[in-house]
Parts: C-alpha cells; sequence; structure tokens
C-alpha cells in the first residue's frame, strides 16, 4: 500500500522497510587495512550457562490477527487469549461517545495492551450529525489520538455504519483535515463494501475521481466477514474481502473481518469481533512504550553466543547476511541463578558482534514487531565491538537480532531489566539523570582522583582498579549533580572509553566488594572491546558498591579510560523520587544526512556537523513521545547514536540542550568510520530548546543519527 507524501513522519514511516537495508549498507564503511582482533575469543567472551531452550529464527508472516470489541481490553483480552491465544492487535474506539455507547480507549487500557504484546488499532466515531462535511470529526479524532500519546504514521479508521452514512464531500473532508495538520495520522475507513455500509464504494470512488490523492492517502478496513468464516480458526490468515477489483478506483485495504460477535461452530468464545491486518503495513498500528519500569541490576551472564562448543542456545547458529535470530531472555538462568522474570518490560544487553566477514550493522527490536529503520551497533569486517542495547522485550520474553551484511557471531550479555514496581512508594530502581560528569580520567594531569601525577596511570594487564564514582571531582569547580555519597544510589550509568592501549584487550566493569576489594581473578564478561591505539566507548550500567564504588579491569596490554557518570538508580530510600522508564520499539528521531540520499525525511536532515559544530535536537513531544507541555515531562531519554563518515578524528559530547558543554564524551570515530554508542542523557528542563538535547562534534565534517529506545518520565 502507498500513501501520499504527507507529512516527513508518515515518509519516514513509509520508507522505514524500504531503507532499512539501505540504512545499514551506508552505515557499513570498511577501512582498508584494518587488522583482525587477535583476542583469543573464547577467553574474553566465555560464560558458564545451564542449558537453553531451542534457538529460534524469527520468519514475517502475512499477516496478523486481532480482534475488537465496544468493551475494554481487560475485559475481554484474558478470554480471547485462554480460547483464541494472545492477540497480535486490539481496535478500539477513541472518545467516550461512540456506536457502542461506551467508554473509548483511556491510558489504563494502553497500558495493560502494551504489557500484553498488542498492537492497538485506532477507530473514530463521529462527534456531530453532520454527515456531510468530516473535517470536525477528523479533528476530534487527532485531538482524541494524541491526547493517549498515539505517535504520527498511526491510522486512525473512520466507523462508517449504516445509522451513519456519510458523503463523497465527508470523505474528501476527512482526508483533507488529516493532509492539513501537523499530526502525521494516516486517515482511513472502517465500512462494509458489499452491505450495511450504503453506498460507500461508490462514493469513495466517486471521491478518488475528484481528489485523486485519496486513493494512495486513505487506507481501508473491511467488514465483509470470508464466506466460511464459521469453520475457521480463530487465527486463521484469511484473504481481504475487498479484492482489487472491488471498487474498481484504489484498493488500499490494510485490514478485513472475518468473524462478527463473537460464535465460532468450533466452541464459546468471547464476545469479540476477530480481524486480520496486512503485516506489510503493520506500522499503521500503534505500539504503545512499555512502562512504567524500575531497573532491577543483575549480576552479566550469557543468554546467547553464537560460535560453536559452547552451552547457550545459539550455540552453532551465526547470523548470516539478512538474517534475524530470535534470542530468549526471560527465564534462562544464570549461573548463579540470576534471571529476567516474566514480568519484565525491557533488558538491558551488552551485544558484542565477533568477526564479521563484511562491515555490517546489526538492529536489536522486540521479537514479533517489525523490524526497525534503526541500528544498534556498526561494526567493520574482522573486528569484536560490543554496543549496550536497552530493549522492549518482545513475545515470551524474546529479542530478535537482525544481521545487515556478511557473516558474523554474536554474543549476548544480561546486566538487568525493568520492571512494573510493586509498590508506589519507596521504589528501587528509579533514574536521576545528571549532566555528563568526568569522574575518572588515567591520563596524567586530567584532574580526577584516577589522574596520572607524573606519567598517565595506566591499567596493566590482567589488573583491576577501583574507582569511587561519587561526588565531585575536584578537577571541575562546575560539578553541580553527582552520584550521592550516603548509600542511596544501587547503581550508576557510565560511559568507558578506552584510550590508545598498547595492544587489543576487552575490559570489564564490576561493582567493588566490602572495603573497597575488587576480584582477583578474570570476569566471565566483558563491556567493551577495543583494538589497539584506539579509542572506543561503551555505557555501563553497574551496581555500586558499599563505598559508591566500581572496579575496571583490563586483559591485554597497558591502556588508559575514561568513566562518564550520566546519573544513577536509587535503591529506593532516597530523599527525591528518581523517573520511571518507558520503552519503545526503536525509533530514528533524527539523520542529518539530506533526505535524498537515505529516502526519508527527519528533523535534523541536512545539518551535517562542522568542526566544533553543535546540533541541537529536540526529543520531548518528537514522533510520539511525551511534551514537555504534559504533566508528567521527560527528563532523559536513552538513544543509540551514530557517527557517520567523518572527515577527522572526532569524538561526540552528548549533553542537555540547557546546559554548557561538558569535559565528557560519549563516541569516538576515526575518519571514514561508522560507530554507535548508547546514550542515556538528561534532557533540557527549562529554555528556549526546554525538552532537547545537544549533540557537539569536536572536528571535521560528520553526520549524526539519533535512535530513541526509551525515555524516563
Amino acid at each position: 500500500m502507498s500513501r501520499s507524501p504527507g507529512s516527513s513522519e508518515q515518509r519516514k514511516a513509509d520508507s522505514a522497510r524500504h531503507t532499512s537495508q539501505e540504512m545499514k549498507t551506508r552505515h557499513s564503511h570498511v577501512r582498508p587495512g584494518r587488522q583482525a582482533l587477535t583476542l583469543g575469543v573464547a577467553v574474553l567472551l566465555a560464560a558458564a550457562l545451564c542449558a537453553r531452550s531451542p534457538i529460534a529464527v524469527s520468519a514475517q508472516t502475512a499477516t496478523l490477527w486481532g480482534i475488537d470489541a465496544c468493551d475494554p481490553a481487560q475485559s475481554v483480552v484474558p478470554g480471547t487469549q485462554s480460547t483464541m491465544g494472545n492477540p497480535q492487535f486490539m481496535a478500539r474506539y477513541l472518545g467516550t461517545s461512540n456506536a457502542c455507547g461506551s467508554p473509548g480507549l483511556t491510558p489504563s487500557e494502553v497500558s495493560y495492551l502494551s504489557s500484553q504484546d498488542i498492537y492497538i488499532m485506532l477507530i473514530a466515531d463521529p462527534s456531530s450529525v453532520d454527515f456531510s462535511s468530516g473535517t470536525a470529526d477528523a479533528q476530534n479524532a487527532i485531538q482524541q489520538a494524541q491526547s493517549l500519546g498515539a505517535p504520527p504514521g498511526t491510522a486512525i479508521f473512520r466507523d462508517v455504519e449504516n445509522s451513519s452514512p456519510i458523503s463523497v464531500s465527508y470523505i474528501e473532508s476527512w482526508y483533507a483535515a488529516f493532509e492539513s495538520s501537523s499530526s502525521g495520522y494516516v486517515p482511513g475507513f472502517y465500512e462494509n463494501p458489499y452491505s450495511g455500509s450504503g453506498s460507500f464504494p461508490e462514493d469513495y470512488c466517486s471521491a478518488v475521481s475528484v481528489m485523486a490523492a485519496i486513493s494512495t492517502g486513505v487506507v481501508l478496513w473491511s467488514d465483509e466477514p470470508e464466506p466460511n468464516y464459521g469453520n475457521a480458526s480463530p487465527t486463521e490468515a484469511a484473504a481481504p474481502a475487498w479484492n482489487p477489483s472491488t471498487p474498481p478506483c484504489s484498493n488500499t485495504t490494510v485490514a478485513w473481518q472475518y468473524l462478527e460477535d463473537g460464535g465460532f461452530s468450533a466452541g464459546s468464545w468471547p464476545s469479540v469481533d476477530v480481524d486480520e491486518f496486512d503485516a506489510a503495513d503493520e506500522s499503521l498500528l500503534w505500539n504503545a512504550p512499555k512502562g512504567p519500569g524500575a531497573y532491577t541490576p543483575l549480576a552479566p551472564f550469557r543468554v546467547c553466543d553464537t560460535r560453536a562448543s559452547n552451552t547457550t542456545a545459539c550455540s552453532g547458529h551465526p547470523l548470516t547476511q539478512g538474517g534475524t535470530l530470535g534470542v530468549q531472555i526471560t527465564g534462562v538462568d544464570g549461573p548463579s541463578g540470576q534471571s529476567v522474570p516474566s514480568s519484565a518490560q525491557s533488558v538491558v544487553l551488552n551485544v558484542t558482534a565477533i568477526s564479521d566477514t563484511a562491515a555490517t550493522a546489526l538492529t536489536v527490536y522486540p521479537t514479533g514487531y517489525a523490524l526497525p529503520d534503526t541500528s544498534n551497533l556498526n561494526v567493520d569486517a574482522d573486528v569484536n565491538q560490543a554496543n549496550l542495547v536497552v530493549v522492549a522485550l518482545g513475545g515470551g520474553g524474546r529479542v530478535s537480532i537482525y544481521n545487515s551484511l556478511g557473516s558474523l557471531n554474536i554474543a549476548v550479555d544480561v546486566e538487568g531489566y525493568f520492571a512494573a514496581p510493586a509498590g508506589s512508594s519507596d521504589v528501587p530502581g528509579l533514574f536521576h539523570p545528571i549532566a555528563p560528569l568526568r569522574i575518572c580520567d588515567t591520563r596524567q594531569g586530567t584532574g580526577t582522583a584516577c589522574s596520572g601525577t607524573h606519567s598517565d596511570d595506566l591499567l596493566g594487564p590482567g589488573q583491576w582498579t577501583r574507582v569511587v564514582v561519587s561526588g565531585c571531582p575536584t578537577g571541575d569547580p562546575t560539578c553541580s549533580s553527582s552520584v550521592p555519597a550516603n548509600s542511596t544510589a544501587a547503581a550508576v550509568a557510565l560511559n568507558l572509553t578506552a584510550v590508545s592501549g598498547t595492544s587489543p584487550t576487552y575490559m570489564a566493569v564490576e561493582p567493588a566488594g566490602a572495603g573497597g576489594t575488587c576480584p582477583s581473578g578474570t570476569p566471565a564478561f566483558s563491556n567493551l572491546n577495543v583494538n589497539g591505539g584506539t579509542n572506543l566507548p561503551n555505557r555501563v550500567i553497574v551496581p555500586l558498591g558499599p563505598q559508591q564504588d566500581v572496579c575496571v579491569y583490563n586483559s591485554l596490554g597497558s591502556i588508559d579510560f575514561i568513566l562518564d557518570v550520566n546519573g544513577w538508580f536509587g535503591n529506593g530510600s532516597e530523599s527525591t523520587q528518581g523517573a520511571y522508564f518507558y520503552a519503545v520499539s526503536p525509533l530514528r528521531i533524527c539523520d542529518t544526512r539530506g533526505a535524498a540520499s537515505v529516502g526519508y525525511s527527519t528533523e535534523c536532515s541536512g545539518n551535517t556537523l562542522g568542526p566544533r559544530g553543535t546540533l541541537t535536537v529536540p526529543v520531548a513531544g518528537v514522533d510520539g513521545l511525551p511534551p514537555m507541555s504534559g504533566s508528567s515531562p521527560p527528563v532523559a531519554v536513552i538513544a543509540n547514536v551514530t557517527a557517520v563518515s567523518g572527515s577527522a578524528f572526532t569524538y561526540f559530547t552528548v549533553y542537555p540542550a540547557n546546559a554548557s558543554l561538558p569535559t565528557a564524551s560519549d563516541l569516538n570515530a576515526t575518519p571514514g568510520q561508522n560507530v554507535a554508542n548508547l546514550d542515556i542523557v538528561q534532557l533540557a528542563g527549562s529554555g528556549a530548546n526546554a525538552g532537547a538535547v545537544d549533540v557537539y562534534n569536536n572536528q571535521g565534517s560528520i553526520n549524526a543519527v539519533v535512535d530513541v529506545e526509551g525515555w524516563f518520565q
């Protein structure tokens, strides 16, 4: 189904499937002469795990099945799940006045459906009795969808019943109202092509003949059931009733209904209508954010390693070009019995790409959802490289990992998870963002407790070193907010940067033990893999030791390192409550490359960063993210930031748009390289750029991409 160009958000949704491969190809840039990493990856990435469930490789189905009902989701979904299985979407009315005569979709329903991994399909009903003009009805539906937080690109289907006939001019004005708005929503109609909708097919074709853009700008949901629906399975794939020849003017049918109000002959079913939706257009459905969630850190453990001869379920299943790997997250035990519970909404993973045969990009997303037009990890051929990923869990507590080019192995380590808290007071795991703060830099004269006095304070091979992360360093008189020293911080968000090591190596970060002691052995996991002579960061979320301290390990050679703090998670006893986390399927909000070169437009299109240039990136209120004007505005965002093909050695610093440029960095890139790092960054809380972040580039000209994985609110 094609649609008219519409807004930039619509164009982005339309092109997601087409451009995802193109984007990842553009992100993958092979640098000549790059040497293979010779780390002995069996030692580098080894971890002993229990036996796993069988590996699964996802496959895109032709259709999604779902339900629509007058009753709230909480009252009909459980019965649907017990008799038919978990629906992939549910259609509900907007507003309180509708054909059902019952309350429409509520915020609590949105949260419930999200917790059940169920997409939301929006239905609009007339707000007036004037069926000749659809302008007011469209404006009302748009306002209702916005008040619930539905993102741009979501379709709103106008209900057409026998009791609410509409005219040619209504169809035209309904469409025109959507096109003239800045909402980015897609107009649609629910109707019966053969009976029950009056002359809708004829009126629709007449409207198309007057306004040709309707033929590609409006989507349709057919009310015509399958002829033999009485003998069908509730989840059986059914052909759309409105085929391309009926009506003759166009066919933009994306959904169809083949069971009305229960009654399969196979048994007793809940009072719901059963529908199907074209999976190729599932971006028209609302994938609501998962949350609110609080963070629980875990001792890192491996759930997947595709190399042969290990104990994970992924063993022997390397990712091939264009391949997708499903990874079970919930219910998998680590060596000490730690695991992610089925109640988890999202998970924190360290994903390592191992010795790819070509430069590639990996995308991590919830299993069962559409492949997003985003990336998490960009890596050259024959390199081992890791990136932290925060991702919503999909169906069955799984995530999917897509590989763009070549063949490679991957390792996936769990670091923690977000889940709904048990109570409303003294909640542990809530986030407290701070502006980026450099707490440790082992290079000489850099003004932190780690700094060398006469030479660099290098970390040697097989060595651990302890770092206290609370308080303000003496070398930063501007420090105003830091990790508290009163033991109320349970975990901390750090950016670990490896600086110019003498050998290929890996690094790891763990909480310090009693009395500030560090481990004496080799860690069973890694946070950062880096070549010799290279500067490379990775984000780490790590529990704190009793003295607000962590231990940093280096495997081979001697190396400098930097720790920048971006915030901390409380233990529930802090004096000021922190923020809850809301996860979404990855969402691209900024790409500074020209729209013509990538096939879509974002708010940053054409704004390549120059030397010492700063780009302000609006976050709050963009593409369905909560606005600053709401009663509970977002305070921080988790986003994957990718540096694309710069002209010089450089680094990015990402920080609140109302703050001064801090002494910190988030991402280091060499000329021509595409490299990503996860950012957990505070949003500007006030001023002209409230709700935004600044991205600073140090040297040369370079493009930047920002993909949102969730926010704190």
